[in-house]
């Protein structure tokens, strides 16, 4: 007898959850515990309802389908708080409140120029170049600069070596991260 879409859900429910959960820790350091919950609820109605619409071929491999459907729906929150984190960016016009990611952006670009992320055009361009920084540099980005975290911490939720190691692609993502501030700031003229 073929197992029901309920037994299906339930069975794999109750089997798959630690896997899921250290899965997406490791991936999405930045999620919390609750979140992760969240995400494991809404990737099971979505197993679920693929189900019932017949949307799943037979011979899925369970656990890696349930996994993958929850890192696409963890990738969507994470997009969603980086986008309402770059909404409230703090860029004032006190050095004081301004996040140091911000401040090191503002020291590259601003050699020659006096004032320039001062500019809500600029404020904004840059908002959204920090919400597309591809992993593991978003990671490590917003856990060095937003939540103040150690290299070896970082090191130690992302599973890299050592904190030199992280300190090292820390550099290498800032790099490449000013570089593309710079390319979008002379396209829309905000710099020479």
């Amino acid at each position: 007898m073929q197992e029901s879409y309920e037994e299906i859900v339930r069975k794999w429910y109750n089997k798959l959850k630690p896997l899921f959960t250290n899965t997406l820790k490791k991936k999405y350091a930045t999620l919390s515990y609750d979140d992760i919950d969240d995400i494991y609820q809404d990737s099971f109605m979505a197993v679920y309802k693929n189900l019932l619409e017949n949307r799943i071929r037979e011979n899925t491999s369970w656990s890696s389908y349930i996994l993958e459907i929850g890192s696409h729906i963890a990738l969507k929150k994470i997009e969603q708080t980086k986008n309402i984190e770059s909404m409230d960016c703090g860029f004032d016009s006190e050095e004081e409140g301004k996040p140091h990611i911000v401040r090191e952006v503002e020291a590259a670009l601003m050699k020659n120029s006096e004032n320039i992320l001062r500019s809500s055009e600029a404020a904004r361009l840059l908002g959204e170049e920090l919400t597309m920084i591809p992993e593991p540099c978003n990671t490590i980005i917003r856990m060095f600069y937003y939540d103040d975290i150690s290299f070896e911490d970082i090191a130690n939720a992302i599973n890299f070596k050592n904190g030199d190691t992280v300190k090292a692609k820390k550099w290498q993502c800032m790099k490449s991260f000013i570089a593309r501030v710079k390319a979008v700031f002379k396209r829309e003229e905000i710099i020479d």
